[in-house]
């Protein structure tokens, strides 16, 4: 048994195997397509960061992974689709990058930011958002994370503020 791109184990199949059966339905909408074009470029590469996706929409955590992969800095070592599942997931894979989604079901991504940050200060953490940081006030600021909307959500964006929280 394997993991699967929701971070589930899946039995039977390898995890490259259970998200090439996902292509298909993958649309991405226009508004993402940006994302495709992105690139880290090849100057000053840190490695492959062991990085944990925290996002409820599955398209769109499988389109960050894909995207991710792509560049040759990141290795996603897991997924989680709720707050819960990414504190679980943070604790036993030591991740050094937690891109979490804001709004999760379970517990949002501030809440969970704020737990990482505690239980797992080595782990840098990324907050997304389809809101402005702006609407997010306070709680943002208490969290001690980098924020980047998913609009700006590159894999250059995601590298640049690894590097600069990482230090």
């Amino acid at each position: 048994m394997t993991r699967g791109f929701s971070g589930d184990i899946v039995a039977g199949k390898t995890a490259k195997e259970d998200l090439s059966t996902l292509d298909a339905a993958i649309d991405a909408p226009a508004w993402l397509r940006h994302l495709c074009d992105s690139s880290c470029g090849d100057e000053g590469r840190i490695g492959m960061i062991r990085t944990l996706i925290a996002e409820d929409q599955g398209t769109f955590r499988l389109f960050l992974r894909r995207q991710l992969e792509k560049t040759n800095d990141f290795t996603i070592v897991g997924e989680a689709q709720e707050g819960p599942a990414a504190l679980a997931m943070v604790e036993t894979l030591k991740p050094q990058l937690a891109i979490l989604d804001v709004q999760m079901p379970g517990m949002n991504g501030i809440e969970v930011a704020n737990i990482i940050k505690k239980t797992s200060p080595s782990t840098v953490v990324v907050l997304m958002s389809s809101w402005r940081e702006v609407d997010l006030g306070q709680a943002l600021k208490d969290s001690a994370a980098t924020f980047i909307t998913k609009l700006d959500l590159t894999p250059a964006a995601i590298l640049a503020a690894y590097r600069k929280a990482a230090g």
